[in-house]
Order: C-alpha cells, then sequence, then structure tokens
C-alpha cells in the first residue's frame, strides 16, 4: 500500500508545484487515492489552468474536488430523471399497444402489426423478444415454447402483463426502436397522451410528432450512455440537433436556427416527458447545485462551468418551478386511463382521415 501513498504524495506535489493551494496534503492525498487522478485532471483540473500549465491565482484543491462532485451530482439527476423517462415510456408503449391489439394473438410478435417500410427493424425485434422469452427470468421460468402456448390459453390481461414485463428488459434504444415500427395510428394515442401532458404544463397547445418525439428519445439515451461511461458531461454534444418544436423551444428562448445538441437541451426535452412535479424536481435540483457551483468556485468565473452544460447565464437565478409534496407524474394507472379514454376517439379520427382524403396521415394529432 505504501507504493501507492507515494505516487498520492507525488501528485500533490506536482499540483502544487503548479501554482494549486492546498490547505491539507493529506485529504488531498486520500482523494487521489480514491479517485483518478488523470480524470479528475483532464476533465476538471485544466478549468482551473492557463495555458502555460499553472493554475490560476487563488485556484484551490477544495474547488477541483468540488468541480468533480458538481459533475457527478448533476449527472447523477440526470440519470435519474431519464430512468424515470425511460420506464413510464416503455409502460406507455406497451400498454397502449396490447390495448390497440386486443385481438391479436401474440400481437408483438406478428410482423403485419408493425409499419410496412420498417420490417427489417420490425423483424430483429421480434428476434429479441423472441430471445428475452426464452431466458429464465426469476419470475417465470417456464420454456419460452411453454410461455407461448400458455399465452393462447390466457385472458388479454394476463397477455398485457406479460408483455410489459417483457418490455421492460428490453434496452431503451430497442424500446426507441419499437416506437419508431409502430403504425401511425398507434404511435398517435402516444403522442396525443404526450402532447396533452406537454400542452397543460406549458399553458399553450402543442402537436408532437413522431419525428420530434423519436429525436428527444434517442438523444436522451446517448446522454444516458455517456453518464454510464463515466465520462465527464462538460461540453457534451449529442450526434444530432433535437428535431424543433416552436413552442417547446421558443419557451426558453430557443430559435430554430440554434444549435440543439447540449445539456440544456436535453433538460428541455426531458420536459415532454416529466410532468408537473417530476420535471420541477429535476428543475430545482440542478438550480440548488449551480447556486453552490457559484457559492464555492471563486477563481474562475463559475459561468464558464455552466456555459460548457448550454444552459444560459444566470439560469440559476430563476425563480424555483411549484413544488408538490406529492409526485403528480404519471403512473401505471395513469397511462392506463389516458390510453383507455382516447385510444377509440383517437382511432376514429385518424380512420375518418384516411378515409376522406385517401391518402396516408402523418402521425401528428392536431388538437
Amino acid at each position: 500500500m505504501g507504493c501507492f501513498f507515494n505516487v498520492a504524495e507525488e501528485q500533490v506535489k506536482y499540483l502544487q508545484a503548479r501554482g494549486l493551494n492546498i490547505d491539507s496534503k493529506e485529504i488531498a492525498e486520500n482523494y487521489f487515492l480514491r479517485n483518478s487522478f488523470y480524470h479528475v485532471m483532464d476533465c476538471y483540473g485544466r478549468l482551473l489552468m492557463k495555458d502555460d500549465g499553472s493554475f490560476y491565482e487563488h485556484a484551490t484543491f477544495d474547488e477541483l474536488a468540488y468541480l468533480h462532485i458538481f459533475d457527478k451530482e448533476v449527472k447523477y439527476i440526470f440519470y435519474k430523471a431519464i430512468s424515470e423517462i425511460e420506464i413510464g415510456f416503455k409502460a406507455l408503449i406497451s400498454y397502449s399497444f396490447m390495448q390497440r391489439h386486443s385481438d391479436s394473438e401474440n400481437a408483438y410478435l406478428r410482423l403485419e402489426n408493425y409499419q410496412e417500410g420498417k420490417a427489417f427493424e420490425a423483424a430483429e425485434l421480434i428476434a429479441a423478444f423472441v430471445t428475452a422469452m426464452k431466458e429464465n427470468k426469476p419470475y417465470d421460468n417456464r420454456t419460452a415454447n411453454e410461455k407461448v402456448k400458455k399465452q393462447r390459453n390466457q385472458g388479454q390481461q394476463e397477455q398485457t402483463d406479460f408483455f410489459i414485463r417483457l418490455f421492460h428488459e428490453l434496452r431503451f434504444e430497442r424500446a426507441i426502436t419499437f416506437f419508431t415500427c409502430m403504425k401511425e395510428i398507434d404511435q398517435a394515442v402516444i403522442l396525443k397522451y404526450l402532447s396533452q401532458q406537454l400542452s397543460q404544463d406549458l399553458g399553450t397547445k402543442i402537436a408532437l410528432s413522431a419525428k420530434q418525439v423519436i429525436s428527444y428519445l434517442r438523444n436522451l439515451s446517448e446522454f444516458k450512455e455517456r453518464v454510464l461511461s463515466g465520462k465527464t458531461m462538460l461540453g457534451f454534444q449529442c450526434r444530432e440537433n433535437s428535431v424543433y418544436c416552436t413552442r417547446l423551444h421558443s419557451y426558453y428562448d430557443i430559435k430554430s436556427a440554434n444549435k440543439r445538441k447540449d445539456v440544456y437541451n436535453i433538460f428541455i426535452t426531458m420536459r415532454v416527458f416529466l410532468y408537473g412535479n417530476q420535471f420541477a424536481l429535476v428543475n430545482n435540483s440542478l438550480r440548488k447545485r449551480f447556486k453552490q457551483l457559484y457559492r464555492l468556485i471563486g477563481s474562475i468565473d463559475p459561468a464558464t462551468i455552466t456555459s460548457m452544460l448550454g444552459f444560459p447565464e444566470n439560469w440559476h437565478l430563476q425563480q424555483c418551478l411549484p413544488q408538490l409534496e406529492r409526485d403528480y407524474g404519471t403512473s401505471d394507472s395513469d397511462v392506463a386511463k389516458a390510453v383507455d379514454n382516447s385510444l377509440k376517439k383517437t382511432a376514429m379520427d385518424y380512420e375518418a382521415k384516411q378515409k376522406n382524403k385517401g391518402k396516408r396521415v402523418k402521425a401528428t394529432v392536431p388538437f
């Protein structure tokens, strides 16, 4: 163990030689024993350093450690929120799909229940379902053939429950693919539900398209993978811009010409899937961490950190969002009730438009 302490001691001496103020060498050495020195320096140390490699005047080890902690805490807030989005979206998709195809046996294993132009992706999904069914789960140790055979004798509720559990096992990216492969009329139920919730939150009518929702979900999935990799989120950019939604993005003063790849834009699009108190919890938790950042970092302008995330200057000075003691975000019963109420009307509207216009109807649901 002594050799490790020697390395940590040399690392602390190196930082001191570069001008970093360290009050307690012992605390600093223990910190680097538990955290990668090179990771901390590459991700956060450079923010406190000049171009010549020396630290800014008054830069301290406490600031360096806090930048590391700030990054981890904010990533955790996003990870927890995205995980809630993933669980809720999977429940919404699986329940609505089974309700829509209640008259079809093992609907999710039938290619005709997916979009015609998505046959290849749908075939991969079906294969994934079959593979998942072959795996012995703690809640069900029957073989895949036994499971399929029993499903034929089950009622609709049992089949729905089985598919919801099966769908929950899918990776987030594959669940997104399932949504892209759903028929437009099936997507319309999901889009209407999300649009109504968002319209209620923002106080304006919004009609989300499948293209927008898929874009937001893919960026959320990409950011989740970044968080899980352990890399810093500072300076993170998604591969693709989130698709512009006029009433959502203009609410946050973002124009269509602006880039929409940073963490702030991920935060904005989370509002599509987190309702009321859920989003308020995320917003207020981030605001609290940002205020701490401005209070604890003095050798550099904290705005340089928040700008790397894409957040506007002084975003932390905005009012907190109203936050209830109880979370009134979507629950499984809320999803079931909303889908049941909107499914029949959405299907009738869609089919009437197809009949009247004699052509395909876009996935956007007008209000």
